[in-house]
């Protein structure tokens, strides 16, 4: 059987040793330890014929297949009554994420992480569900991570997760065509109230990641030399507002499909 490497990493190194991803099968929800707490009290008989949800594989089958992605920054989302806005910040962006000086062509800290609104109204949402109490908004928060994997990556909310104010969407993420941790975020819970603050601090888990393949797979941080060969191709035909003069705009988007189809192409050559 064979074993996929997934590697998944962080523009900042150090956040990585910080908020590394932690795998499903190590990490125990607290309420699922009040409930192994509860069954210790149990007799013999009460273990043998009371029900607990402890017994249900899919859910720790759920857990085993996969791994969480943790925050690497706090942020807050506000909104206020009768103002169409939803406002953010990053109360700590002048910690960690701040004094790691990024190179010039990735831009300063506060735009590299900014957040983009999709508004229910845009074209593309206008049909788009949302739950009763979801502001009409989805949130595409930038975490700076990024992944390099040979089989499509399941983004799924947090399984069975213990609060319910925020989650994230799901998607599958192929990274072949793009290598970004990028949560889709929803906030839940707004009844009308003059002013409602979210928060999302380092260290929650903010999505949940399987990896679509019976085979076994490891997750590694340490970037090969083939890694980088293959980001720098990525970044540049990604990027390449950046590296194309104004007037080669329009003959560059002309030609953009067929480099990201050779792009594609390159890669499974790679990694296949």
């Amino acid at each position: 059987m064979k074993t996929h490497i997934i590697k998944f990493f962080h523009k900042n190194p150090v956040i990585i040793d910080m908020y590394p991803a932690v795998l499903g099968k190590y990490h125990t929800m607290d309420w699922i330890k009040k409930e192994q707490e509860l069954r210790k009290g149990w007799t013999e008989k009460q273990n043998q014929f009371k029900s607990s949800v402890l017994r249900c594989p899919g859910i720790f089958e759920m857990y085993n297949r996969g791994f969480f992605i943790q925050m690497p920054y706090d942020i807050n989302f506000t909104v206020k009554k009768g103002d169409d806005d939803v406002y953010y910040e990053h109360p700590t962006m002048d910690g960690i994420l701040g004094s790691y000086k990024e190179e010039e062509s990735y831009g300063p800290i506060s735009m590299s992480y900014e957040v983009t609104f999709h508004k229910k109204t845009d074209d593309f949402l206008i049909d788009f569900p949302f739950r009763e109490g979801t502001i009409p908004y989805i949130c595409n928060i930038k975490t700076g991570f990024s992944f390099i994997s040979e089989v499509p990556l399941l983004f799924l909310p947090i399984p069975y997760s213990e609060q319910n104010e925020w989650e994230s969407s799901m998607g599958i993420l192929e990274t072949n065509k793009n290598i970004e941790v990028n949560p889709q975020i929803y906030l839940n819970n707004y009844h009308g109230e003059d002013e409602k603050t979210w928060n999302i601090k380092a260290g929650d888990h903010i999505m949940f990641i399987v990896p679509l393949t019976n085979d076994k797979w490891v997750l590694e941080s340490e970037l090969s030399l083939k890694d980088r060969i293959w980001l720098e191709a990525y970044r540049i035909v990604q990027s390449g507002s950046n590296v194309v003069c104004p007037r080669e705009d329009a003959r560059y988007n002309s030609i953009l499909p067929r480099m990201k189809k050779t792009l594609n192409e390159a890669f499974k050559r790679l990694w296949n």
